[in-house]
């Protein structure tokens, strides 16, 4: 899955969670931040949420019945977070507690993990700081390779 995918579920979805807590439309715009004519255009198919109002719709109804059937097997907010640095390198402290990580490969200096809920994988130093995050394995694989190079050892 990738950003629009996750953003049209969540669109789709919409009108559904909004039927499930027994919001009026007013309330729901409310919630997200929205106007209730932008909701409504979202819900007719018109408009997008975006990548900022899916995360929104999925980190403030993370109970909802509509949400975690849609993106079953996977929980919605693993997957934005495994989408929220897609790609993206990032010298962030790793926030994530150990036990939601398997080791996948390695050396001394950089490892390949992958998330046991989401699946999805990421490269991290030996201090535990993430590098690269993405659903590809391919793709962290590369990084991989480019941290160490051809050599073994680590690029400075």
């Amino acid at each position: 899955m990738n950003r629009e995918e996750l953003i049209r579920l969540c669109d789709s979805q919409l009108l559904h969670v909004r039927n499930e807590l027994s919001y009026s439309q007013t309330t729901m715009a409310h919630a997200l931040g929205l106007s209730k004519k932008t909701l409504v255009d979202i819900e007719k198919g018109r408009r997008s949420l975006g990548w900022s109002g899916a995360v929104a719709l999925i980190a403030l109804f993370p109970a909802s019945q509509s949400l975690t059937q849609a993106f079953s097997p996977n929980s919605p907010l693993n997957l934005a977070q495994a989408l929220m640095l897609d790609g993206h390198e990032t010298t962030g402290r790793v926030t994530h507690g150990g036990g939601w990580w398997a080791r996948v490969e390695g050396n001394e200096h950089y490892t390949i993990e992958q998330n046991v809920v989401s699946q999805h994988y990421r490269l991290v130093d030996s201090d535990r700081r993430r590098i690269a995050s993405s659903l590809s394995y391919e793709e962290i694989y590369t990084s991989y390779l480019a941290k160490i190079g051809t050599t073994g050892l680590p690029k400075e």
